[in-house]
């Protein structure tokens, strides 16, 4: 098949990708793939693509506090996205007939 041209391929089953050359050189740069659904296990060999990048395992849903928060998702693969809640915000009365508000404390 000629890699220069489009081409539709219905791919099924267990599917591996080795690396292609053209002209015994290898293809550098990005390849984009798009517009394909692949049934089946797929697997990637050969052609180094790197270090597989780990999933993040953290938490996906936070709450704002007083003091700083990092969710440590450098270099991680997001599953989902990440939800902030609203921040917390407490009004109760005080002795004095005013109001006390807390704002991202507990109340």
């Amino acid at each position: 098949m000629d890699i220069n041209t489009r081409s539709v391929v219905t791919l099924g089953g267990d599917i591996t990708l080795l690396p292609v050359k053209r002209t015994g050189t290898p293809v550098g740069g990005n390849i984009k793939v798009s517009g394909i659904k692949v049934g089946g296990n797929v697997q990637v060999a050969g052609g180094g693509g790197g270090p597989a990048i780990p999933d993040y395992e953290g938490e996906y849903t936070v709450t704002p506090k007083m003091v700083e928060q990092v969710l440590e998702t450098a270099d991680k693969r997001m599953l989902d996205d990440v939800t902030v809640r609203a921040i917390p915000y407490y009004e109760v009365g005080n002795d004095q007939g005013g109001t006390t508000v807390y704002i991202a404390m507990e109340g």
